[in-house]
């Protein structure tokens, strides 16, 4: 991924952040003549550190199931809001031209294979607990008829994937001056668009911190 120096965001906890905001994933597994993918719903334990463990599964006739028979290096990206950014917001509108701010981290790690009924289970219901989580009656893997849950497990291969690496992207307008990234924000939140509060509050914060550390500089507009 191209990532200038002034989007790159080098703290593994705010890639964790970022999956545990938005856990539905793309799983990209490398082959000899292209890729496998599949986009799924994870749950990040954040242990080991630095960057913890992403958990998952697929169905058993979904050709993946056989690539990830065994350990196998892949890539899970997990991309937060994003929206457009019209050059209309900014200062000097004529010199600038539209471009796109966004949120993304790449999970480099290999993926192993989880094998035996009580650990394919416990992916099954962390999972389930992880997204039931808030309501009044949450549904859980013991709300299962038995019977039924035999054999829905022995359909599906859950694997784990120990996080080697996180390459991680936060495009927030930070090679624009301080009076147009808040200029940004501002259009961002009375646009009102799917993702432009997120953003907005993201480049403001940034702003902010940029501005008490001495760095509220424009770092130029290659993007």
């Amino acid at each position: 991924m191209y990532v200038p120096a002034h989007f790159a965001e080098a703290d593994p906890a705010a890639a964790r952040a970022l999956i545990d905001e938005n856990p539905f994933g793309l799983l990209v597994v490398p082959l000899g003549d292209g890729v496998e993918l599949a986009h799924l719903p994870f749950v990040l334990a954040p242990q080991p550190l630095p960057h913890g463990v992403l958990y998952a599964h697929v169905a058993k006739q979904n050709p993946l199931a056989t690539l990830l028979a065994h350990p196998r290096r892949v890539i899970a990206v997990f991309t937060g809001p994003h929206a457009y950014i019209s050059p209309r917001w900014y200062a000097a509108p004529s010199k600038s031209v539209p471009t796109w701010n966004y949120m993304v981290t790449h999970a480099h790690g290999v993926a192993t294979p989880i094998e035996g009924r009580d650990a394919v289970l416990r992916v099954l219901a962390d999972l389930t607990d992880r997204f039931e989580a808030g309501v009044a009656e949450p549904w859980s893997i013991a709300s299962a008829d038995p019977t039924y849950l035999e054999t829905m497990w022995t359909g599906v291969v859950a694997f784990a994937i120990a996080i080697e690496r996180f390459e991680t992207k936060m495009k927030l307008s930070q090679n624009r001056s301080a009076e147009d990234r808040l200029r940004v924000a501002s259009a961002l939140r009375a646009h009102g668009g799917a993702g432009d509060e997120e953003i907005a509050r993201e480049i403001e914060e940034r702003t902010m911190r940029s501005a008490g550390s001495g760095r509220g500089g424009k770092a130029g507009n290659r993007e």
